[in-house]
């Protein structure tokens, strides 16, 4: 018999048939449960009824909030069904209507506060044997009236509330309950409307596109498309309005689950205008545009390269400054100097533009020379742009020849925001040029456009508002670790700095961040962080983003290690590299990251493929070789080198959770990992159709990835209430989202936790 397979549910609708049953239903028989991702049909209800869309709108003025859900009910079976809806809310939400059918019809809805919510959970665990709905313990629910679902028709459903959001420390922080489950069935979006004052707009759960309106709503949307990541979508943002030069600032901290002494923090130091004038509030750019017109770039390549350049250009505001430099074996500049921006040197620019031809090798390291020796203007933001679209061929070609001059001979501290145009370029290059000046990199792969990418970067370049960061520790400096970025470079508009570390117990300690504001003065920005007071397993994706950073940056070191390619074995030999390596799989297991050494946890059947078919060991020497052969240490061109850069950069400046381990896989394709979940400070891993606890594999002597258990806890049995009791004390009852069987730790016992069962 094939199990019944569990909710996961975001919401429930239980539907019961307006017509004949096939079986007469009893007392006990549970309604069909119905969610986003599939339908429970118990023994007396075959009618399939289903979520297939769903919309939320969000506004918000001062502390409070308006969320309207608009749901399309699908109902695929040949009977009328009669269905009711649950939904989970934040305690003390408000119904404000509930209608049916576009707003023809208006039903009413009861609020469930979160302990009767959770007694309704509970009945109905017991009854539909769905364990899921338990990750809804602690919110409130929504209750509607019976409303009718046509057959073989949809009908849309419209639920509004409202609610009210404290601020912490003048930081309002809103959620939408949603499901962890790892199924995307249902096609979702949303849009949110924050009413000024607001700065530092942030949602480190879903990749939202940001706009302002005239009257200074920020308006933040979720295409359907861009919804990668499971679970609640949060939003934070700051009510006050920018303080005269000093940017609004904020701080997250989480306890670490093995030791809640310690933990993770991330500051938030914001990029929006830190003055009334939004003019002033930017320092003025000076741009050096490099492009390379080898041979290489002939064609349609070049073509687009000239429109990109065109339209920075013409992007520059009144009284900043450029200058344009070509190079293939040779170098040729616009000019000897910087150019202001007016409309004569805009025109000639472009004429000087239309007139450049590709042919010859590709000399980097003197057009490099050249952007970087000039003097800089003072009060300026010195910026170069470095475009290419191979590696070096003529003059130095020395890869640490080159990131030698980018890091030494650099005297005006010019920013180089590297450009990868397709993937013949030394990609590790081309990042580590970038991160040495405090810049990011830019690859453009040959199926992405290279306009829209150039547009994209120089949109993030636009209107600095802090730069020559610098964060320092004025107290015990042993109480914080770990910091990534270790620098931070610019503040942009719009852009907030993000900064994580780990700390070391509960008690405040203090940073102090200095960094020079539009009109030249120098600044101090003080922080307390609290960890006693503000640390909260809510914010648990900080620790996330701190391992993703962490990792990123070692994995950045390893390919560093390759660019002196004289002896690659000793490289393999040296006891660092083997520790580096350790580390980024111990990171990987803790958290649930996928890494460019922890691959085979994407495939769940990875242990069938391990030598004589023994289960999988981490520790394995086999395995460590195998994953040093595979990573781009030798590699450095092509399209596997040129992913795993890219990869590599995201992690680096990761603000979002990546629930899903989207990474560029070596053909240039996104990937996601279907056999991995982030749930809330675990991480679980499919092998062999068991979902095991990152906790299990840490604990086990040899690592091993098979699943460990001194009992099995079945659901529908009091054993089981009681865990799904311990594990929303622990605030880990997400977990409850994932299908199948569960191997957990709970205490100092192992247990296999059947989420499903056989008839």
């Amino acid at each position: 018999m094939s199990a019944i397979p569990p909710l996961s549910c975001w919401m429930a609708i239980a539907a019961c048939v307006g017509a004949p049953i096939l079986e007469a239903q009893s007392s006990y028989d549970p309604p069909v449960t119905i969610t986003p991702r599939r339908v429970i049909m118990p023994r007396a209800v075959r009618i399939p009824v289903e979520i297939s869309r769903a919309t939320a709108r969000i506004s918000i003025e001062g502390n409070r909030a308006q969320t309207e859900l608009t749901l399309t009910v699908r109902n695929s079976g040949a009977a009328n069904t009669e269905a009711e809806l649950l939904l989970p809310v934040p305690e003390g939400a408000i119904v404000k209507g509930f209608f049916y059918g576009n707003g023809q019809g208006k039903y009413t809805a009861s609020l469930l506060p979160a302990q009767e919510a959770r007694r309704l959970y509970d009945s109905i665990v017991a009854r539909a044997l769905d364990p899921a709905l338990l990750e809804f313990a602690g919110f409130a629910a929504i209750r509607t009236s019976v409303f009718p679902v046509p057959a073989r028709s949809e009908v849309t459903l419209t639920i509004v509330y409202d609610q009210v959001v404290s601020p912490e420390n003048g930081r309002f922080d809103y959620i939408l309950p949603r499901s962890e489950s790892l199924e995307k069935n249902t096609e979702w979006q949303i849009r949110a409307e924050i009413a000024p004052p607001c700065t530092n707009v942030y949602s480190p759960t879903h990749d939202m596109e940001t706009a302002a309106l005239q009257n200074g709503t920020t308006v933040l949307t979720l295409p359907a498309a861009r919804n990668h990541n499971p679970g609640a979508f949060r939003l934070s943002w700051q009510g006050a309005a920018p303080t005269l030069g000093i940017p609004q600032t904020t701080v997250y901290a989480c306890p670490d689950s093995a030791n809640p002494k310690n933990g993770y923090f991330m500051l938030m130091i914001g990029g929006d205008s830190i003055t009334s004038d939004a003019k002033a509030a930017a320092i003025p750019r000076e741009i050096t545009l490099v492009i390379d017109r080898s041979g290489s770039m002939r064609g349609d390549k070049l073509a687009k390269v000239k429109e990109s350049v065109k339209q920075i250009i013409a992007g520059l505001q009144e009284g900043e400054s450029f200058n344009l430099i070509t190079y293939n074996e040779g170098v040729e500049p616009f000019s000897h100097e910087r150019v202001l921006k007016t409309p004569e040197q805009e025109r000639r620019a472009f004429e000087w533009i239309d007139g450049m031809n590709a042919r010859g090798g590709t000399n980097i390291h003197e057009a490099l020379k050249q952007a970087l020796a000039p003097p800089v203007r003072n009060g300026t933001l010195p910026l170069v742009i470095f475009m290419t679209d191979g590696m070096p061929t003529i003059g130095t070609t020395s890869e640490k020849a080159i990131l030698q001059l980018a890091a030494s001979h650099n005297p005006g501290k010019r920013r180089i925001f590297t450009v990868g145009v397709g993937e013949d370029v030394n990609a590790p290059l081309l990042r580590n040029m970038a991160e040495t000046s405090r810049a990011v990199p830019t690859y453009i792969l040959p199926k992405e456009d290279v306009e829209t990418k150039m547009a994209s970067l120089f949109r993030r370049l636009g209107g600095p508002v802090l730069a020559d960061v610098e964060l320092t520790l004025p107290g015990d400096v042993s109480r914080t670790g770990d910091m990534v970025p270790s620098t931070i470079g610019d503040i942009y508009n719009g852009l907030p700095a993000l900064v994580t570390g780990t700390y070391k117990g509960t008690s405040p300690f203090n940073i102090l961040v200095k960094a020079t504001r539009p009109d030249g003065i120098r600044i101090d920005i003080p922080f307390t962080v609290d960890p006693g007071r503000i640390s909260t397993q809510r914010d648990d994706f900080v620790g996330r983003l701190w391992a993703s950073r962490q990792i990123g940056r070692l994995q950045a070191a390893l390919t560093d290690m390759g660019a002196n390619m004289q002896d690659i074995a000793a490289l393999q030999r040296d006891p660092k590299t083997k520790e580096i390596i350790e580390e980024i799989i111990r990171l990987s297991i803790e958290f649930g990251i996928m890494s460019d050494f922890t691959s085979f946890f994407a495939d769940d059947g990875s242990r069938a493929a391990h030598p004589a078919g023994t289960p999988l060991r981490l520790s394995d020497p086999h395995l460590r070789a195998s994953a040093w052969s595979g990573f781009a240490v030798q590699e450095r061109s092509g399209m596997g080198a040129v992913s795993k850069q890219g990869n590599i950069a995201d992690m680096n400046e990761q603000r979002i959770q990546n629930k899903r381990n989207v990474r560029n896989t070596a053909d240039g394709s996104a990937r996601e990992a279907d056999t991995i979940a982030q749930l809330a400070q675990n991480a679980y891993f499919k092998q062999g159709g068991v979902w095991v606890e990152n906790s299990i594999v840490q604990q086990s002597p040899d690592q091993n990835m098979a699943p460990r258990y001194d009992r099995i806890v079945q659901i529908g049995t009091s054993e089981y209430m009681k865990v799904a009791d311990r594990l929303i004390s622990e605030n880990r009852q997400s977990l409850l989202a994932l299908d199948g069987s569960v191997n957990i730790r709970l205490g100092d016992e192992f247990i296999l936790l059947q989420n499903t069962i056989t008839p």
